[in-house]
């Protein structure tokens, strides 16, 4: 069985790259340009890692982190936190977020990040 990766990021030339990415190293991708559902969508997919970006519409990633941090059926699920934010550390510590990659996105760490999410 494939594990499924959700990504959450308004960049249309970013979810395209990561998913191909992930699609070739056999995860299965679903994307979404924002996080305002974020608890619908999870319940709809169960995904293995959540990656997720700040700058969303609508709603800020980290406010989504929260929401699944704080849902007892998703909050074991691995969030990584993917951002250009000058404080994403801090962000990402106060959101509840597991691992934090930092935009432009370097394609080699992304799949390492993703394996260590997968693992823990």
């Amino acid at each position: 069985m494939r594990k499924r990766i959700i990504i959450f990021d308004d960049d249309k030339d970013t979810r395209t790259i990561c998913s191909l990415i992930l699609e070739g190293l056999n995860f299965e991708v679903i994307t979404q340009e924002n996080c305002i559902d974020i608890l619908r969508i999870l319940d709809l997919h169960t995904p293995h890692v959540i990656l997720i970006d700040n700058h969303l519409p609508g709603m800020k990633g980290a406010a989504g982190i929260r929401l699944v941090k704080e849902s007892p059926r998703h909050k074991h699920v691995p969030v990584v936190f993917f951002t250009g934010t000058n404080n994403a550390q801090a962000l990402a510590d106060e959101a509840g977020a597991d691992f934090v990659l930092p935009k432009p996105v370097d394609l080699a760490r992304l799949e390492e990040v993703i394996e260590l999410a997968i693992n823990s």
